[in-house]
């Protein structure tokens, strides 16, 4: 979903602040809106604007008042973004407070004439005004026990201590009264705080005893079934509703934060606090270094054993906690409604319903040769993704593990039985996880490591990501090591901070770019099945569909469109928030902050809204989707929700709209199926209208609507829809009842859910859910395409994609009466892939996928990232299904379907080679043993099936041939044994005047010793090949006898008797001109001297792809020792032991090549 591309960008803070020698950035927070974000050194705190990125303030610290209060280690923002909490190292806490717009902009664009801000137009999101921001010192808490760290909630700053070892919280001070001074009221303050000082001694939390519960890593995610998150997912919608409005609230709101600000450089008073309360003193400065010393060194002296808290998070939209704790063992923690800390516990047993937290448990470590033994997993870092109901956990050794997240702080105890473990071996390496962050939309996670940084997929597929080159210098340092790293708004930009160097903070910085896919903003099927990606101010589409096929699947061909958005849009609307393609591929609409604008690849011209402020009055929230030229988009006004028909050949105004409809509640989502417009909503009601269009316009009409309620938890975490409606509905039934008998599909965050109607009543309809898939990242269905592939259901999850096909079939499952349930349905197909895919070519069989590429040369001082296309046949999958349910017919027919195009064979051998392989071995397939016996049924072994459906093709010979020379010589007995003796089939391509074909069969007779030794059937073909003039497969054939027979009697006995040569030895013209073809023929495919090799029969040979799909056979096959360890007597039982070769094939010539040891 996420890629890096082209190069990283530098923030310095030193171009913008005075030239003194700054401390390196040892800390960065981004705000809760993603508009602003702070960088902390050990004595001075700037805050930036993500947008354009600029320092709009600084306070630093004076040397006595570090002294005094202890160099910073840590600042975080309060969740208004009103105040900032700083953390020393000496167990100070220094609230800071900001005021929003009360000086003169920051910076402001110089006035230039028109003809000038041409060339200093802004960039996408520089188009506003830059608000200032002022940082002011409301106070400082001085805190006993040995501070180690703290966290901030909506009113209250937590903090755990060393001495005694608690969690403890105070509130936010106050703002002044309106009309009291400097000083006033201060004591109603401090007594208020003092009352409101909690504490939770870790002692009385029995659940941070608990053992750790080692289980296996499992390759599957976890069951998530039941697990209700809603509440979490509908605050966190209504936190993007207010990132969406950030810049729009900061403006508009200025002067209210001001009010409840306090005056910036007020110092406030200092409070004290310790496990037994809280205690003031006035903050005058009075106290001395000296003073400070004062206290007893071992005050904060603990047992090395005592459990503590060092590091706390907490993610406010849901409420949770998450602790780590000082043995490296972590907590997922939710606190009670009515927590009651020490002071006003009635009985002990309530600091138990305080908190409730359960330990996250992960697997034990397995020591490799790159880490030193007796090394253990220690917590390091956790990220949750509640629209996924994942948790991500970051590890000492550089592991990575997603879990699910619990319903509750006391789930069951096998909960987390599955964790799915992201990272290899080899990223042991890179060393500590230091930080991660997930995406907005939860799609893919950014991780930092002490050695690198890299982003995966929510599904588990690496996206990206670099490490250090040993050898190579490089200014980008961030790939030598992530201190910290955040996502900015739109996802489209990962900020990463570089560890501290002798250059810091000047080279600490670094913003890379991002590609992403426009999935992640809507699961429309267009969307899905067009390669559709866009960045920051462009779109890419795939324009390989409109290509030969043999641009299809050549890796090399460029064939990405990509169309810049109109700077004047993006400059004020920043970031994309939705993208949308036709059907056809020529029409998309692309909408930012406000507004929309669309394009066509007809005119290449943008159209953008005539009057500015009617593009400012509305946002576009549920998606877009087109139905031929008319754009049908979900908006939201000021207290209206509405669908919008636009017209791409009118001028977009209001005036244009097509047509209006109006809904009670925000619209989460819109799908198109034919000229049906599904509508889902935030009440839980999907509406079916039918789009109508008239003599004048294009109206909608409403069908119907029915609520899920207490079928849909979470309206908010559905992330696609469609449905199926059987064939006799579409044929005979009335479009107005499509409602009530379609077979709903929804994407419900990570699950593929399936929702049937079953009559109750006679007017009533109860929809059973059945969960098809887990963790699944997209998915859409084919209402059209060859054979079974209409009607599929397509789903990614991360490490490929699975097929339902004929999905409406799934309709024919029988119900558990048990259960109450639908029997669970497995997909048909699984195509593994290595690849991510956006775009499946259905017409053309190929899957298409990217993969990242990251290149570090010496000769440049950065590094660079970019996408490489990549393509995948899954015509052999869906052929093997047939074959596999005996439906020899359709795989025919479906095979007739594609037998045009260029690669067609090279998918028959890939079908052949795999299933010879599954009937000799047997291997793992579908995450399960498969052995060939299982196949077996009344219409005989799949391998003989997969032959009788070669021989409807007229590829077959050449598909055979091909496949025996790419696997080894113990297999040949099993494959000619189904297919037929050698020498039979290469009496057939003689015959059928396939000579190339018959010079392949040559090879594979010449190994298991079947030619004579006066070479009749070489003499055959080369007669054969002088008659057809086939120069250079004379050549060849010249070539093949002298190799076997160094003598040269053999090659001068052939050419005598074809008529190269007469009696008396004299060339003949055909002799002259087949001399000249040998001499100019490419000196490589001379082949070498072949000597014989013992015991080649249980020998496997090196797997040599055709050249279309590279490296296809290398992935798929693979053998465990005991397979390929076989005894001479099997491996050479029906074969004779003689050399074993392979071939290299070029277009037109074949030439036989000594064999290399695996």
């Amino acid at each position: 979903m996420y890629w890096p591309t082209s190069t990283a960008r530098i923030l310095s803070p030193t171009l913008t602040l005075p030239p003194e020698s700054p401390d390196p950035i040892i800390y960065s927070s981004l705000n809760a809106r993603k508009t602003l974000f702070l960088t902390l050194t050990a004595s001075s705190i700037s805050i930036w604007r993500v947008r354009p990125s600029v320092v709009l303030a600084e306070l630093r610290r004076s040397k006595a008042e570090v002294d005094l209060h202890g160099p910073a280690t840590w600042a975080d923002w309060s969740p208004d973004g009103t105040r900032i909490v700083l953390q020393t190292s000496d167990s100070h806490l220094i609230l800071l407070s900001l005021l929003y717009g009360h000086a003169p902009p920051a910076y402001r664009m110089p006035d230039l004439p028109r003809s000038g801000m041409k060339h200093f137009a802004p960039a996408p999101g520089e188009g506003g005004p830059i608000q200032s921001v002022e940082i002011g010192i409301e106070g400082v808490v001085k805190l006993e026990g040995g501070l180690l760290c703290a966290a901030i909630t909506n009113s209250r700053i937590f903090f755990s201590t060393l001495s005694p070892p608690s969690v403890q919280s105070i509130p936010f001070p106050s703002p002044p009264k309106e009309g009291e001074g400097e000083g006033e009221g201060k004591g109603e303050n401090e007594l208020e705080v003092a009352e409101r000082h909690e504490v939770w001694l870790l002692e009385d939390m029995p659940w941070l005893e608990r053992e750790v519960l080692e289980v296996d890593v499992k390759g599957h995610p976890g069951e998530l079934v039941g697990v209700d998150h809603g509440d979490d997912v509908r605050e966190e919608h209504a936190e993007e509703e207010l990132e969406e409005h950030a810049e729009e609230e900061l403006e508009e709101h200025a002067e209210e934060l001001e009010e409840h600000a306090p005056e910036a450089g007020d110092e406030g008073a200092e409070l004290h606090a310790n496990g037994n309360g809280v205690q003031y003193s006035p903050h005058e400065g009075e106290e001395t270094q000296a003073e400070a010393e004062e206290a007893p060194e071992d005050m904060h002296e603990t047992d090395e054993s005592t459990l503590t808290v060092v590091k706390m998070y907490y993610w406010r939209r849901q409420k949770v906690w998450g602790w780590i704790m000082s043995d490296g063992s972590a907590y997922y923690v939710r606190m009670g409604e009515n927590a009651k800390s020490r002071h006003s516990q009635e009985t002990e047993s309530e600091a138990y319903t305080s908190f409730q937290g359960i330990r996250i448990p992960l697997p034990p470590f397995v020591n490799t040769p790159l880490t030193p033994a007796n090394t253990v997993h220690e917590i390091t870092t956790l990220a949750p993704n509640f629209k996924f109901s994942t948790l991500f956990v970051g590890t000492s050794t550089g592991k990575l593990f997603l879990l699910p997240l619990p319903p509750s702080a006391n789930p069951s105890p096998n909960y987390f039985a599955h964790v799915r473990q992201l990272s290899r071996e080899s990223l042991a390496v890179k060393g500590r996880i230091k930080c991660a962050d997930w995406t907005g939309d939860g799609y893919a996670v950014a991780v930092g490591w002490e050695g690198g940084w890299g982003v995966w997929s929510v599904g588990g597929r690496e996206l990206g990501g670099a490490g250090a080159v040993k050898g190579v210098d490089t200014k980008d340092r961030y790939i030598s090591g992530v201190d910290h790293l955040f996502w900015s708004m739109g996802n489209t930009e990962l900020f990463t901070f570089a560890l501290p160097g002798p250059d810091s903070p000047a080279d600490q910085i670094f913003v890379v770019p991002f590609i992403k896919s426009a999935l992640t903003g809507q699961q429309a099927p267009e969307n899905a099945r067009y390669a559709f990606l866009h960045m920051d101010d462009r779109v890419l589409v795939y324009r390989g569909a409109d290509q030969p096929d043999m641009s299809v699947i050549n890796p090399e061909s460029d064939v990405w469109q990509h169309i810049k958005i109109p700077p004047s849009y993006l400059s004020t609307n920043w970031p994309i928030r939705y993208a949308s393609i036709s059907a056809d591929g020529r029409l998309i609409a692309v909408a930012g902050r406000r507004g929309l604008v669309h394009y066509s690849s007809a005119s290449g011209r943008w159209k953008m809204f005539v009057d500015e402020g009617q593009e400012q009055a509305f946002i576009v929230r549920g998606g877009m989707i087109w139905f031929h030229h008319v754009l049908v988009a979900a908006t939201e006004g000021e207290n209206s929700f509405q669908v919008r028909l636009y017209s791409r050949d009118t001028d977009l105004s209001n005036y244009n709209v097509l047509h209006v409809e109006e809904f009670l509640s925000p619209i989460l989502n819109l799908s198109l199926i034919d000229n049906s417009l599904l509508v889902y909503t935030a009440d839980n009601n999907l509406f079916h209208f039918l789009i109508v269009p008239t003599r004048d316009t294009i109206q909608l009409h409403l069908c119907g609507s029915i609520s899920f309620n207490g079928v849909i938890n979470t309206p908010h975490a559905v992330r696609g829809m469609s449905w199926m409606i059987p064939p006799v509905q579409k044929q005979l039934g009335d479009p107005t009842d499509d409602l009530i008998v379609a077979t709903v599909i929804m994407l419900i965050g990570g699950k593929l859910v399936l929702l049937r109607p079953r009559k109750a009543g006679s007017d009533e309809v109860r929809y059973d859910m059945q969960i098809l898939a887990d963790c699944v990242e997209f998915c859409w269905t084919q209402l059209r395409g060859v054979g079974a592939l209409e009607n599929s259901l397509w789903a990614f999850d991360g490490c490929g994609l699975r097929v339902w096909l004929d999905a409406l079939t799934i309709e024919a499952v029988e119900v558990d009466d048990e259960k109450d349930a639908y029997e669970s349905v497995k997909e048909s197909v699984h195509v593994p892939l290595d690849s991510y895919p956006v775009s499946v070519l259905t017409d053309k069989g190929v899957i298409i996928g990217v993969e990242p590429e990251f290149t570090i040369r010496e000769s440049l001082p950065f590094a660079m990232y970019k996408i490489v296309t990549t393509s995948h046949l899954f015509i052999q999958h869906v052929l093997r299904f047939h074959l596999e349910e005996g439906q020899l017919e359709d795989a025919v027919n479906f095979g007739a379907y594609f037998e045009s195009l260029v690669y067609f064979s090279h998918a028959l051998e890939i079908l052949l080679h795999d299933v010879l392989e599954d009937e000799v071995s047997g291997r793992l397939r579908n995450g399960q043993v498969h052995h060939a016996e299982e196949d077996e049924d009344d219409t005989g072994p799949l391998l003989s099936r997969v032959v009788e459906f070669l021989d409807y093709f007229d590829d077959a010979l050449e598909v055979v041939v091909g496949v025996a020379r790419k696997t080894e010589m113990a297999r040949w007995q099993t494959l000619f044994n189904t297919v037929g003796n050698p020498r039979t089939l290469f009496e057939k391509c003689l015959s059928s005047n396939r000579l190339q074909t018959a010079a392949s069969y040559l090879l594979v007779l010449h190994n298991l010793e079947q030619l004579d030794e006066s070479h009749d059937d070489v003499i055959r073909l080369l007669k054969a090949a002088v008659a057809a003039k086939a120069d250079s497969l004379c050549a060849e054939v010249l070539r093949f006898l002298r190799s076997i027979d160094e003598t040269g009697a053999s090659l001068l006995q052939a050419a005598r008797e074809a008529g190269l040569l007469d009696d008396s030895g004299t060339r003949t013209p055909a002799e002259a001109q087949t001399q000249v073809a040998v001499a100019r023929s490419p000196p490589e495919m001379v082949p070498a001297k072949m000597d014989p090799v013992p015991e080649a029969a249980k020998r496997r040979t090196q797997s040599v792809g055709l050249g279309f799909l590279p490296g296809t056979f290398g992935e798929e096959v693979r053998e465990s020792p005991e397979q390929v360890r076989e005894s001479p007597e099997q491996a050479s039982e029906g074969l004779p032991e003689v050399e074993q070769v392979q071939v290299q094939e070029t277009s037109d010539n074949v030439t036989a090549a000594r064999t290399q040891e695996p």
